[in-house]
């Protein structure tokens, strides 16, 4: 395949018009590509993981070509694109708290699960994606191709979060649109649909329809996990705890934290340090101020003992 000069279009996004056009700015060979867009399954290794919730999660990942391939279309189109202000999961700079926050002080939380998420977006929605950002259909359609398996939308590629927020942008507005004429507020973390709101009894009666939008967009409820409560109820968003000036992970899961970082101290439970290290790198961005609170603790356990077995564990003082 004679090979060309790879071009740009005025927003900066690649020229991808015919086959050759993908192979030179993806830096393929035509055989390369050929087998990529066709090899199906046959491009990942699959296996699952347990879910907190009980079940599994199957997990989909991209042997090395291929996932070099699809961080390309992540970093030179995906990233270029916009999401809804209501979007927070897998966008740069975006952390769990700050989409808590936007909760904070409200009365009334309801909280709503799209089931399935990845696997349930089609390849002809990730199609679209692409046709929106300017592709020709056959473009479209072969950049598609590249970034799901088996019709859907991988949990597993590095494109995947990306293209599923792009995915949800239509459903996004439309949610934000009618949250904001109802007093209500309005976030999405992945999977997770947050609405807030002064009143109860306005959430209830959003309900039926935000249900309507979600189905409209081509997902599923969860119905196992949607949740309303009032003001007398204790509030959480992701897993955070909603206080009327804080989020954060709650003084029951720091003391559950403290106790098990304690155990590890003093011997009697060293195989949990592993799972303490990934607490404590949740906890460092979801609530750096317990997070502070923890290291301090770790730090003292640490200088009042000759040995102790929490020396594995990395810690940070520089959080902001």
């Amino acid at each position: 395949m004679r090979r060309q000069a790879a071009s740009f279009d005025i927003h900066g996004l690649p020229r991808i018009e015919t086959f050759e056009d993908l192979a030179v700015h993806a830096r393929l060979s035509g055989r390369q590509l050929w087998w990529l867009l066709f090899a199906g399954h046959k491009a990942y290794t699959t296996f699952r993981i347990a879910k907190k919730t009980g079940g599994f999660r199957p997990i989909a990942h991209p042997i090395r070509m291929l996932r070099s391939t699809q961080r390309w279309i992540l970093r030179s189109i995906l990233d270029k694109l916009h999401t809804t202000p209501s979007s927070y999961g897998f966008e740069r700079g975006s952390k769990l708290r700050y989409h808590a926050e936007q909760h904070r002080g409200a009365r009334a939380i309801l909280t709503v699960d799209i089931e399935n998420f990845f696997s349930s977006i089609s390849m002809a929605q990730v199609t679209q994606v692409f046709r929106v950002a300017g592709y020709p259909s056959p473009a479209a359609s072969m950049l598609a191709r590249l970034c799901t398996c088996m019709g859907a939308l991988p949990q597993g590629a590095p494109s995947s979060p990306r293209l599923a927020n792009l995915v949800c942008f239509r459903m996004d507005r439309r949610l934000a649109q009618f949250a904001e004429r109802r007093g209500i507020v309005y976030t999405r973390y992945a999977d997770d649909l947050s609405f807030s709101s002064s009143c109860v009894r306005v959430l209830a009666r959003a309900r039926p329809f935000i249900s309507h939008i979600v189905h409209d967009a081509g997902f599923r409820l969860n119905r196992r996990k949607s949740r309303l409560v009032g003001p007398r109820s204790r509030k959480t968003i992701t897993g955070l705890v909603l206080a009327s000036e804080t989020v954060g992970i709650g003084r029951q899961q720091l003391r559950e934290l403290r106790a098990r970082i304690h155990r590890a101290h003093t011997g009697r439970d060293t195989l949990s340090l592993d799972a303490i290290q990934g607490w404590l790198d949740y906890v460092s961005d979801a609530d750096p101020a317990r997070y502070r609170i923890l290291v301090r603790y770790i730090e003292r356990l640490r200088a009042n003992a000759t040995a102790s077995g929490l020396e594995r564990l990395r810690v940070r003082a520089d959080i902001d």
